[in-house]
């Protein structure tokens, strides 16, 4: 079975865009069963494409007002609700491949229905999308979180439990001095401000806060250091990913709560380590609006000999199926390929 898929990034974020639409029903139907494990397969960076995961992109389900679905699987092989660089990229990635897309653009996420609006460069291909983010959500049932009321510039300390202060002792820092506010973009995350968040072992606390009892369906971690209102700087532990270049869902997420404990006007420029998102929230029951790059690396093949087994059980059998490999790989010239 041969999968094509497309290689796209926003601010360095990247995903693998597969295209369910173009496939056999057949091929399809497997790509959808197996996606975990073919997200694991093709997104390791020593043995796979490599990427922050993989998306399929198909027609809505029969019931939603929307041009297209996409569904984000993370590196590790969980689902994600959203991704806010991944639905600049779908956006992108639908615009060129279909004719006649209109503006705007909804797409069916696991949040819910957003619509996008993109801005073409003078080859006529998209290289930045607007995307309405939807209204922030600070109710501990949202995230989940376990506490009584909205986490927001509370004490880290007091969400941990005894194992999880002395896994972040030492080599965290003064992490356990954080406080921090957790919201909701359709996606959980916590954030905490910071002095400088290259000095902080993110690699370290990361996985131990994404984990954390107090969060059920696991989150995502921040740490932002603020320059000016109107300018921040964001690290992010991605839930499933690890260490990420960006995370739009946390840019906005961090700008909600900037504005929440009085750190960050309603509009920001926030650095991330692969590049530059511009946000605006109007006023608390507005949606923020996230705009920012969409950028195509490359066109691809993935093939293996073996596919039924391998994507429909997500582990090889005791006859090793043959490596998957990519082929036909190149780089775009402007939009998609």
């Amino acid at each position: 079975m041969q999968i094509p898929f497309v290689k796209m990034h926003g601010c360095e974020n990247d995903y693998l865009f597969i295209d369910l639409c173009a496939l056999d029903a057949s091929v399809a139907r497997a790509v959808v069963d197996g996606a975990s494990a073919l997200s694991r397969a093709m997104s390791n960076r020593h043995t796979g494409v490599g990427a922050d995961g993989i998306i399929l992109i198909s027609a809505p389900s029969p019931d939603v007002d929307a041009e297209a679905r996409m569904r984000i699987f993370n590196a590790d092989g969980s689902e994600a609700e959203m991704c806010g660089n991944g639905i600049r990229c779908a956006c992108a990635f639908v615009h060129g491949g279909r004719a006649g897309v209109a503006q705007p653009l909804r797409f069916e996420t696991g949040a819910g229905v957003l619509d996008l609006k993109w801005f073409v460069n003078e080859a006529g291909a998209v290289d930045r999308v607007a995307v309405d983010m939807g209204v922030p959500r600070f109710e501990p049932a949202c995230l989940p979180v376990r506490a009584t009321a909205p986490v927001v510039d509370l004490p880290l300390d007091r969400l941990l439990t005894d194992a999880e202060r002395r896994a972040l002792e030492g080599a965290a820092g003064d992490a356990l001095g954080w406080r921090v506010t957790a919201v909701s973009m359709g996606n959980p995350h916590i954030t905490a401000f910071v002095d400088d968040v290259d000095a902080v072992a993110l690699e370290v606390i990361g996985p131990v806060l994404e984990c954390a009892s107090a969060f059920p369906s696991r989150i995502n971690v921040h740490v932002v250091t603020v320059h000016s209102p109107d300018s921040a700087t964001m690290r992010t532990w991605e839930r499933g990913s690890g260490l990420t270049r960006a995370c739009g869902t946390g840019a906005a997420a961090a700008l909600a709560a900037g504005v929440k404990v009085d750190r960050l006007a309603r509009s920001v420029r926030m650095a991330v380590p692969g590049g530059m998102l511009h946000l605006s929230w109007p006023d608390a029951k507005s949606s923020i609006i996230k705009t920012g790059p969409a950028t195509t690396v490359c066109a691809g093949v993935w093939s293996t000999e073996r596919p039924w087994e391998v994507l429909s059980t997500g582990r090889v059998s005791s006859k090793p199926a043959a490596p998957a490999w990519v082929t036909q790989c190149k780089v775009a010239q402007g939009g998609a390929p």
